[in-house]
């Protein structure tokens, strides 16, 4: 049907592929964006930069912050927020859908505070699990960085 989906059609499958295309070039267009911040060139305001170019990391980025201390929705929010200089904000669906993923994959865990503060906050805690996963995380970004700078900024001699 010329590639319109309709109700009585399922869905098409997106393959593993398609979805590692997609991380590569959002990882991609970052790191090209931190390259021309280094070298003190100017770049688009962040506004201006699609959501999508960071989607891929969410789960890293509230991994980060709950390794420095537990927090709760709005803070891990405000965390992130602080962290990127102002530059993004994550959107509650997409956090709390992250939160999710990463406490069914025992990345995190949840509890509820105490109400002596106001309302009853659940908070979220790293669990060993995830911190190695958030170093996993890390190291695949800077081997990532490393051959999309070479590849974009210069080369090898050889190439």
């Amino acid at each position: 049907m010329n590639g319109v989906w309709t109700f009585k059609e399922k869905k098409p499958k997106v393959k593993s592929s398609d979805k590692q295309y997609f991380l590569n070039s959002i990882l991609t267009q970052i790191v090209v964006r931190i390259i021309i911040q280094e070298k003190g060139e100017v770049c688009l305001p962040f506004e201006n930069i699609s959501s999508n170019l960071i989607r891929g990391n969410i789960d890293a980025f509230i991994l980060k912050v709950l390794q420095e201390q537990d927090r709760y929705g709005y803070e891990i929010i405000k965390s992130i927020l602080r962290k990127s200089g102002n530059a993004y904000e994550l959107k509650e669906p997409s956090l709390y859908t992250s939160l999710k993923r990463l406490e069914k994959e025992h990345y995190i865990q949840s509890y509820w505070g105490d109400e002596s503060l106001g309302a009853r906050r659940k908070y979220y805690h790293i669990t060993s699990d995830g911190i190695e996963y958030l170093h996993r995380a890390i190291l695949q970004w800077q081997s990532a960085q490393k051959i999309i700078s070479k590849v974009l900024m210069g080369g090898t001699k050889n190439g």
